[in-house]
């Protein structure tokens, strides 16, 4: 498990999968996002990840993390975009509506 990052300035600081999630959560409550239980989901997804991704004793650059991050959150918006949000299961709602699978 990663226990520690590189921050751009090249500071060395613990891994806080909290950090993601808060992250991810701010980026989705700029869209109308209340769901922060999804936020931790998706940062524990993130975590899974990262951990694949690097070996234990490797200190990932923050970047490196970034982009983790932006996949998985990728991934949870076009999910959004495909829910049904009816119960006729329509999926024509707008990007507003959708926002709030977050």
């Amino acid at each position: 498990m990663i226990s520690t990052i590189r921050k751009r300035d090249g500071k060395l600081v613990s891994y806080d999968n909290y950090k993601i999630a808060n992250a991810i959560f701010k980026a989705a409550e700029a869209v109308g996002g209340k769901d922060f239980g999804l936020a931790l989901n998706l940062a524990k997804q993130v975590e899974d990840a990262i951990n694949k991704k690097f070996h234990p004793n490797s200190i990932p650059a923050v970047e490196e993390i970034q982009d983790i991050v932006e996949k998985y959150s990728s991934i949870a918006v076009m999910r959004a975009w495909q829910r049904p949000l009816s119960s006729t299961g329509s999926s024509t709602a707008g990007p507003a509506a959708r926002a709030t699978y977050f």
